[in-house]
C-alpha cells in the first residue's frame, strides 16, 4: 500500500471511486447515469487544492483519496459549484431523466443553502485555520486500515502547515452502527450537528 500526493493522472480514478461510493458509500448508478456529471462537484476541489489531496494506491491502482479544502466555505464553494454545473452541463435536455431530476434538485439544495434556507447553514465551521475533508476508499479495499493511513497523512501535513483543525461532516446510518464509528475511532468529536433529509 502506498499514499501518496495526488497526480493529475489520477483524476479518472479518483471520480470513479467517487461515483461508486457516492450515495453513503453505495453506488450513484441506482440514482443518477452520468459519472461525468457527477464529478462535477468533486472538480472544483481538485481543481482548487491538488496540493492537498492524499491518494492511497495497491498494486498501481488508485483505491482511495482523501481532499483536503482549506477554509472551506459554503457559500462561495457552493457558488462556484453552481457555475461549473450551469457551464458544464449546457443544454440540460440532453439529460436522461434521471440525471435532469437529479441535478435540478441538487442545484435547488445549493441555492437554499447560499440563501439561507437550508439546515446546513447552521452547522457550525471553526473559526481559526482548519481542513475540510472529503475522504473516499472503494468498497473493495475497505477494512484495511486504508482510511486509517490516509488521515495520518493529512495529520502530518496539518502539521507542518500549522493548521489545527480538521473537519469532516458524517452521516449518522443507524444501520451502519455494525461497522464501528470510524472518526471517532481515528480522535475526531462531534463538534457540530444538524438534522438533515437523509
Amino acid at each position: 500500500m502506498i499514499i501518496r500526493k495526488y497526480k493529475k493522472e489520477d483524476k479518472k480514478a479518483l471520480e470513479q471511486i467517487h461515483f461508486d461510493t457516492g450515495f453513503f458509500g453505495d453506488s450513484m448508478k441506482e440514482i443518477i447515469d452520468n459519472v461525468d456529471l457527477y464529478s462535477l462537484k468533486m472538480d472544483y476541489f481538485l481543481d482548487r487544492n491538488p496540493d492537498s489531496i492524499i491518494v492511497a494506491e495497491e498494486n498501481k491502482k488508485v483505491c482511495g483519496y482523501l481532499i483536503a479544502c482549506k477554509n472551506y466555505s459554503l457559500v462561495r464553494d457552493g457558488l462556484y459549484i453552481i457555475w461549473k454545473i450551469i457551464f458544464k452541463i449546457g443544454n440540460i435536455f440532453k439529460l436522461t431523466k434521471r440525471d435532469t431530476v437529479y441535478w435540478w434538485d441538487q442545484f435547488k439544495n445549493v441555492l437554499r443553502s447560499i440563501l439561507g434556507f437550508s439546515n446546513e447553514d447552521h452547522l457550525k465551521m471553526p473559526r481559526e485555520d482548519f481542513y475540510y475533508i472529503h475522504m473516499n476508499v472503494h468498497y473493495d479495499f475497505r477494512g484495511q486500515g486504508i482510511g486509517k493511513k490516509l488521515l495520518d497523512s493529512l495529520e502530518a501535513m496539518a502539521k507542518r502547515e500549522k493548521i489545527n483543525n480538521i473537519c469532516a461532516v458524517a452521516f449518522d446510518r443507524r444501520h451502519d452502527l455494525r461497522k464501528g464509528d470510524f472518526w471517532r475511532k481515528n480522535g475526531f468529536e462531534e463538534y457540530s450537528r444538524i438534522k438533515t433529509g437523509f
